[in-house]
């Protein structure tokens, strides 16, 4: 019986000590979270030990990323029609604030999509309702 339950112990001893390491390449960076505040800036590169079901590691990757931006046609003033497509390159240079500004710009977004959502719920309406001249 007591061989059993050190056996167990033992399984669950290595269990905590594997989701307890986190192993981070030279291009990324893990921004660590405790209880869901930040905690201490940026990590890595390396070995990493955390506190499992009370830390969570997020991954940041600080490669160049590039980011196509989609063509668009537009017309100037001198009535000329302009086709324009470009790329835009970016690098993450703190991890720490690339996660608060996914969050930010996540919440902007989704605002942003909230006001187009009504603006086209109102147009439809404003169609559909024939309004009476006189």
């Amino acid at each position: 019986m007591a061989v059993v339950v050190i056996v167990l112990l033992a399984v669950v001893a290595l269990g905590l000590l594997a989701a307890a390491v986190r192993i981070y390449p030279q291009y990324e960076r893990g921004v660590q979270f405790r209880l869901g505040k930040l905690k201490d800036g940026p990590r890595g590169p390396g070995l990493v030990l955390v506190i499992p079901l009370v830390d969570r590691m997020r991954r940041v990757s600080l490669r160049i990323v590039t980011m196509p931006i989609p063509s668009q046609e537009i017309i100037t003033r001198d009535n000329v029609s302009v086709d324009i497509s470009g790329v835009a390159y970016y690098r993450i240079a703190d991890p720490a604030v690339h996660q608060l500004c996914d969050l930010v710009c996540g919440n902007i977004a989704r605002r942003f999509e909230d006001v187009a959502s009504t603006r086209a719920a109102f147009a439809r309406t404003a169609r559909a309702k024939p309004t009476t001249g006189r």
